[in-house]
């Protein structure tokens, strides 16, 4: 027995030997990758347009990440033509034309940088899902979970996108939203909710989105990208984007809104 495990332990020897003396680095060459135009941009009524524009770059040079300040940047909507101005401070382009109204005609995007890239965009405000009921209730801890009863339009198919948030409080964990299909709601009275997250006199925050399918499309894209970003095992994930000639995402967000106290 003595020398049967003295030859597996030569042999175990000999291999780590081996295979250490043939461990060699090897440089890739990754081609370059052709930089294009990012645009994110969320419609919402009662505020001006807002557009954040940058450019793609290499997985490797995530340090490169700029905004872009010298675009033409231009959103028309029911012929009217809003040209958006670039605040340094916020590096972010804003809308000079006064505040979104809410209505069902399209809006169209074009942008132009100072290298001649143009990309562009359109999109419209979906119907309104109004927001049924709001309950919540207390468990022993005095900690609540909160729930939202809506109608599903019948017929239709609807993307949602829910969200709760403590309006008393600063901390971007305290805020709670998720999308999904109304391919998972088995009757057209539907429900969401959260666990018990929240404190007793708190004041929440419920929203319902009945948004777009390229925009349900480019958050669970973002979500997968993120999850597979930096894991050995992970599969490359292709953000979906509406975007013509560059990347991003360009919507109206349909959203009804109400607010409750935890009392």
């Amino acid at each position: 027995m003595k020398d049967k495990i003295s030859f597996t332990t030569l042999i175990f020897i000999f291999c780590s030997i081996f295979l250490f003396s043939c461990e060699k680095i090897v440089e890739i060459d990754l081609p370059p990758i052709e930089s294009q135009l990012v645009v994110e941009s969320y419609i919402e009524p009662n505020l001006p347009y807002i557009l954040s524009l940058t450019q793609s770059v290499s997985y490797f040079d995530v340090g490169a990440f700029q905004s872009i300040a010298d675009a033409t940047v231009t959103i028309t909507h029911l012929g009217e033509t809003d040209t958006l101005m670039y605040i340094d401070s916020l590096n972010f382009y804003i809308g000079t034309s006064g505040l979104v109204k809410y209505d069902k005609f399209p809006y169209e995007l074009k942008v132009e940088d100072g290298f001649g890239r143009k990309v562009s965009a359109s999109t419209s405000f979906s119907d309104i899902v109004r927001i049924d009921t709001i309950t919540y209730s207390f468990n022993d801890s005095a900690q609540s979970s909160v729930i939202m009863f809506f109608e599903d339009q019948k017929d239709v198919e609807n993307y949602y996108h829910v969200w709760f948030d403590n309006a008393k409080s600063n901390d971007p964990d305290s805020l709670y939203h998720w999308s999904f299909s109304d391919k998972s709601i088995a009757n057209q009275r539907s429900l969401r909710g959260t666990g018990f997250n929240f404190d007793q006199n708190d004041t929440i925050t419920v929203r319902l989105y009945n948004i777009q399918k390229d925009f349900y499309d480019y958050l669970e894209t973002v979500g997968d990208a993120i999850s597979a970003n930096g894991s050995p095992l992970g599969r490359a994930a292709r953000i979906e984007s509406n975007i013509e000639g560059g990347l991003g995402i360009f919507t109206a967000l349909s959203f009804d809104e109400e607010q409750i106290i935890l009392e």
